[in-house]
């Protein structure tokens, strides 16, 4: 009896029980902030796929437009399978051996370039853009999606272009590409004033020298390697914002 007295008053067991409360009040409470963060994970990884998948879908759409309005004009473009870059061959845009220079016979191919595009990125730019183009945009764009940049990229086949003992592959292809930028520039103004999301430039170019053949084996022929000194125009989609539900679940973790 003395000893159920002594443990029933002793101050050290109602520390111990006070303790074992707390800490299971806080492994419940880390459980719970685990279950919401991971929650919130799955709902930004299900919401940016899903928008990822889309942005896609719009990134082909684009690409098909842009290469069925050009073949109306008897313009053909391929387009890469896998990449969806649209790919302007040597057929479209030729470029002379160790030459950077648009040739005037592509005159064609430049002015319908510029002008389909002129027509359709406005839709895909931003939004303020995109409000103000309505009658060309209403069929355009419904999604909302936007365009990050869109790169005007330059090629050479394998064959080295010495400048003062260097192999200058490299600069010939960015020259290629900056010279097609600015004929097309030359043709639509407008499109050099075309800015992404964030208010940049949405246009660029970009030279790869001979590092990016059509296939491993293109360069071993000379039809091969007139098809590698081309002009690739490349579409990159914004990244993908955060849904309100996603947004409201971060606020309330913090």
């Amino acid at each position: 009896m003395a000893m159920r007295y002594a443990l029933g008053n002793n101050p050290h067991s109602h520390e111990e029980e006070s303790y074992f409360v707390s800490m299971t009040d806080m492994m419940v409470g880390l459980l719970f902030i685990f279950i919401i963060m991971l929650m919130y994970f799955a709902l930004q990884y299900q919401s940016t796929t899903k928008q990822m998948i889309s942005a896609q879908e719009t990134r082909k759409a684009i690409v098909s437009e842009i290469q069925d309005t050009l073949r109306k004009e008897g313009l053909v473009v391929d387009v890469d399978p896998k990449s969806e870059v649209l790919r302007l061959s040597e057929n479209a845009l030729h470029f002379d051996l160790g030459s950077s220079v648009v040739d005037a016979k592509a005159d064609h191919v430049i002015t319908s370039l510029s002008s389909v595009l002129s027509n359709i990125l406005p839709c895909y730019s931003n939004e303020q853009t995109l409000h103000a183009n309505v009658e060309k945009c209403a069929q355009r764009n419904q999604e909302q999606h936007w365009i990050e940049a869109i790169f005007i990229e330059g090629h050479t086949d394998n064959r080295p272009y010495m400048v003062a003992g260097q192999n200058r592959n490299l600069n010939l292809s960015t020259d290629r590409a900056a010279n097609t930028y600015a004929a097309m520039v030359a043709k639509r103004p407008d499109l050099e004033d075309l800015k992404n999301p964030e208010g940049q430039a949405l246009l660029s170019v970009s030279g790869y020298g001979d590092k990016r053949p059509l296939s491993p084996d293109s360069n071993a022929t000379d039809e091969g390697r007139r098809a590698n000194r081309r002009i690739d125009i490349r579409l990159i989609m914004a990244t993908p914002q955060q849904d309100e539900a996603i947004r409201e679940i971060k606020t309330e973790i913090k």
